[in-house]
């Protein structure tokens, strides 16, 4: 695997430049400390001190990329800036789940294997998955992308309703 490139500090990198042996005939430049031929350093350091004074522009990929496409609408929008949001992992809650699941079927497996029925056994537990979530008109559990597009319609839906006390005589 690649290492990353991480960015330096114009400090160490000048320091890293500083401390980099040059040759002989070459004069060194005060302001970005690499080596120069005599005859080309003062044209150099001219370069170099306007450079020094104007930041320095930012390269974008992105832009350069996309430029004369399609694309180049959804970047100006910032529509590829979407951000995610992350939930936090309950992988323990699932891991231990997951681990009762096992033992139940050991236990299954260990009343068979000595005659027993299945029928005898008590029905197994079902299992939370703490992601889901419940609609509230049918009472079962979606993952929340599903739960989004089922929860609306299922609102619509008149057999789902949650019957009502039943209507008291009129006087």
């Amino acid at each position: 695997m690649p290492t990353p490139i991480l960015k330096k500090s114009s400090e160490a990198t000048a320091k890293e430049e500083r401390d980099r042996p040059i040759p002989p005939e070459c004069v060194r430049c005060d302001v970005c400390m690499r080596g120069f031929l005599p005859e080309r350093i003062d044209k150099h350091r001219e370069a170099c001190r306007r450079m020094e004074s104007r930041p320095r522009k930012v390269f974008n990929a992105t832009a350069m990329r996309t430029a004369g496409t399609e694309q180049e609408t959804y970047i100006k929008r910032g529509a590829h800036q979407r951000e995610v949001q992350v939930k936090k992992s309950n992988w323990r809650a699932k891991h231990e789940d997951f681990l009762n699941t096992v033992r139940e079927a050991k236990k299954v497996q260990d009343h068979l294997a000595r005659g027993g029925k299945l029928s005898d056994l008590p029905p197994p537990r079902p299992s939370e998955n703490p992601d889901y979530v419940q609609c509230p008109h049918c009472g079962r559990k979606f993952d929340e992308s599903v739960a989004e597009r089922h929860i609306p319609k299922c609102a619509n839906i008149l057999s789902n309703k949650k019957k009502t006390a039943p209507n008291t005589k009129k006087r």
